[in-house]
């Protein structure tokens, strides 16, 4: 072979050679870039970053809540110096939140959580809409947009015990024992998730199953622990470790379409197409038989509270409470010692910012604040 030949190829090897590693690199680089350490850039994160700036020390929260722009209102009025050089970041955050029906960023993914927000959208929005989506499954804007004007709103109710439910789930001491046993043993397995756009809450086994994600043994017994923490508190999933999704009724669906744990979550009726109700056949009492009567123990002291008979004022009280814990903790997980100097006043805030109709009140925050505040202190049972 002459000179030139062989210096062809030798070019020709380390070219190979050259391509080889660099094809090396980027495997690398992919399979470290969706790591939890170092998530995948999501558009909407992205803009936000843009938004606030890298610097911004919102940007380094994993579980990133918005504190709706109503209440920062309040709390400007309320405790002025409370955000601190943080206002301008924390109205932009609430901004572009809303613009974009978001609650909030997980793992730099944004989320929407119902139940937050009903305080800060318009129901006829992108925001609103996401509302009646999840209540009418399947139903094209323009038939939602039909029946909402028509005053159609069966979700309304719905909601609203959904959300009184939240109240007293995440001040039950028991469901907050067991949470935070199951986040020590998922915060590991949650952090090493790969990073998918369409992913915004904490991961389950069928969503590792979907997406082909390789499941450790530590991993399984997590997902195992995830789901009958699940079943056994009446929840869908969690989004973040500080909001639980509750299982609202199914109705319209074939009994093939429940999930697995239905019967557990809750009374599985079947009413045949041919039998057809007259006056004196009363369901929705029949079912209150069956939930008073079979109903778990750790969920009597809900039952007993939500009970038909009891809804009205405490329905609204224990929908309220979910909101106040949120904010409070959200607060002053975030201003810390500020917060706590100034709890009297944050506290008025909040409470002004829950009431729906400050003009119907003599009082119009802060005695509710003051109630809410003494009943979240009595059932998580500490001082301060």
């Amino acid at each position: 072979m002459g000179k030139q030949a062989k210096k062809s190829k030798q070019r020709a090897i380390a070219g190979k050679s050259d391509r080889t590693a660099k094809s090396r690199r980027r495997a690398t680089a992919s399979s470290t870039e969706f790591t939890g350490d170092q998530p995948k850039d999501n558009p909407h994160w992205r803009e936000l970053k843009q938004l606030l700036g890298d610097d911004c020390p919102l940007l380094q929260v994993n579980a990133l809540h918005v504190i709706p722009s109503k209440l920062i209102t309040k709390l400007n009025v309320h405790v002025p110096k409370l955000l601190g050089a943080g206002r301008k970041a924390e109205i932009l955050l609430a901004k572009f939140c809303k613009e974009n029906g978001f609650a909030g960023f997980w793992r730099q993914k944004p989320f929407s959580y119902l139940s937050l927000g009903r305080q800060d959208i318009d129901f006829m929005d992108a925001g609103g809409m996401e509302v009646y989506r999840r209540l009418w499954p399947g139903m094209s804007t323009s038939d939602i947009r039909e029946k909402i004007e028509a005053g159609v709103v069966p979700g309304a109710v719905v909601g609203a015990r959904m959300q009184a439910y939240l109240g007293w789930l995440v001040t039950e001491p028991a469901y907050r024992s067991e949470l935070e046993a199951l986040r020590g043993q998922g915060e590991a397995v949650v952090s090493e998730w790969p990073d998918v756009a369409a992913f915004n809450r904490i991961p389950t086994a069928e969503d590792a199953q979907r997406l082909g994600i390789p499941v450790s043994d530590v991993a399984a017994r997590f997902y195992e622990s995830y789901r009958q923490f699940c079943r056994r508190w009446c929840i869908e999933h969690l989004v973040t470790w500080d909001l639980p999704v509750p299982c609202n009724p199914a109705w319209g669906v074939s009994v093939g379409a429940l999930s697995r744990d239905a019967s557990d979550q809750g009374v599985l009726l079947i009413v045949p197409f041919t039998f057809i109700p007259h006056g004196k056949v009363d369901l929705l009492d029949m079912f209150e038989r069956i939930q008073q009567t079979a109903a778990p123990d750790h969920l009597r002291g809900w039952i007993d509270k939500g009970s038909a008979s009891r809804m009205g004022e405490g329905e609204y009280r224990f929908a309220s409470l979910f909101l106040f814990h949120h904010y409070w903790n959200l607060i002053h997980d975030r201003y810390g010692e500020r917060a706590a100097r100034r709890r009297t006043k944050t506290k008025a805030a909040i409470g002004e910012f829950l009431v729906r109709d400050p003009t119907l009140s003599h009082d119009p925050g802060t005695g509710m604040a003051n109630k809410l505040f003494a009943l979240m202190r009595k059932r998580l049972a500490f001082s301060g």
